[in-house]
């Protein structure tokens, strides 16, 4: 049956994000897509917000599906079985993955328990309560977990789709290897790396970080713009208005927006890994080294608390690839731990081969940084927010199991 014209603008608008790094379209864009005027898309949409609405549930209602039918299955029992289908779905549907990530992270982390509570997934129902509050904080860090780790490892699946188009019989073995990733982690877990020694890395990595200089109130008024915004609606007039100077104040200091952003990013990310560089002098072993990364970024974040938002949308920016100057900012930082081993294999993927150390890097780095965002959303302190790097790390080392195990 030929599909409605509404259902075609949704279609259409849904396909400018099966590409990476895409957060935006506008009106004419999406008209040209469909093949109809601009003035047509108002005879089924009052506005755009209209359209992102609808095609956010029909997102919520597809998703939904796929958890309801695994909840009805004779062989459910645990949330883990819900692991290999949504992973098959997200791949298989790239532009619900970009259109969830272009969305405000910690309102879509509320409207997505919502949704799923109000169709019934009762998945949701032991992590919150119905005013949006938190249940069970060991089971949100296991589902934070869960889903920056299939988020990471689908993007980097996504990239090289992009680069290599084949993408004819990849989706189950990557599906199926990402499964065993979540739930038996590297599987690298370091015996040495006990309560113990894991006490005196935390005090090298605090310790090292005693006199590092305050976040610059300019870049944390940029965060709070990119916090409210996004990363398309930073302008110079809103990060002055949260400055309450004037915009042409802001011009003594940069040129131009842009070189506002690279600036202060770059500068907040190099002193980051300037600590990195020196705190991962202090491992003994490839779990120490992954250890004292993550937990080096978390007390970083919990230093720069802004740094996160502004970090996250980075790693989503619409622009196609980097500068030069961009690009040798990410060498240089990369360089300062390019030659450290965190793990002695990479996991496999079937034919899909994501398994670079950058993408591993980046699984790392994620982990401690969307707990620091959502984390302090829910309210949680700064040493329940530390605590729960070193869950992280026992993740990664031994999958989400470790929890079921100590419980």
């Amino acid at each position: 049956m030929a599909l409605s014209t509404k259902e075609r603008i949704v279609d259409a608008a849904f396909s400018f994000y099966r590409k990476s790094q895409f957060m935006e379209f506008s009106l004419s864009q999406l008209a040209k897509a469909v093949g109809i005027t601009k003035a047509a898309i108002f005879k089924h949409f009052s506005s755009k917000e209209a359209i992102l609405q609808a095609m956010q549930e029909r997102m919520y209602n597809d998703i939904a599906e796929v958890f309801i039918a695994v909840q009805k299955s004779p062989g459910f029992k645990h949330e883990r079985d819900m692991l290999l289908p949504l992973i098959v779905f997200v791949a298989e549907h790239r532009e619900y993955l970009g259109y969830f990530l272009s969305c405000q992270p910690l309102e879509a982390e509320r409207q997505f328990a919502l949704a799923m509570h109000d169709r019934g997934v009762n998945i949701v129902d032991r992590m919150y309560n119905s005013n949006g509050s938190l249940l069970n904080p060991e089971l949100y860090f296991r589902n934070m977990f869960i889903v920056i780790t299939l988020l990471v490892f689908l993007l980097a699946r996504d990239k090289i789709l992009e680069h290599n188009y084949v993408d004819m019989f990849a989706v189950e073995p990557f599906a199926v290897m990402l499964t065993q990733l979540i739930n038996k982690g590297l599987g690298e877990a370091d015996p040495a790396l006990d309560s113990g020694r894991m006490k005196e890395l935390n005090s090298l990595c605090r310790e090292a970080m005693a006199h590092m200089k305050s976040e610059d109130r300019i870049f944390t008024a940029l965060a709070a713009v990119v916090a409210e915004k996004g990363l398309p609606g930073v302008t110079v007039e809103r990060i002055a208005n949260k400055l309450n100077m004037a915009k042409s104040s802001l011009y003594s200091y940069f040129s131009n927006k842009h070189e506002m952003m690279h600036s202060l990013v770059f500068g907040e990310l190099k002193q980051l890994f300037a600590f990195l560089h020196e705190n991962l002098k202090h491992a003994r072993s490839c779990g120490e080294n992954v250890y004292i990364f993550m937990r080096t970024i978390g007390e970083f974040f919990v230093r720069h608390p802004s740094v996160p938002y502004v970090s996250r949308w980075l790693g989503i920016n619409t622009t196609e690839g980097t500068t030069d100057e961009e690009k040798k900012h990410f060498e240089f930082m990369y360089g300062l731990i390019k030659d450290v081993q965190f793990t002695h294999k990479v996991p496999e993927f079937g034919y899909i081969h994501v398994n670079d150390i950058h993408t591993i890097i980046g699984w790392f780095f994620s982990l401690p940084l969307v707990l620091q965002m959502h984390g302090r959303a829910h309210g949680y302190s700064t040493d329940t927010l530390l605590d729960a790097v070193s869950s992280l790390y026992q993740m990664v080392e031994n999958g989400i199991g470790v929890l079921d195990s100590a419980a």
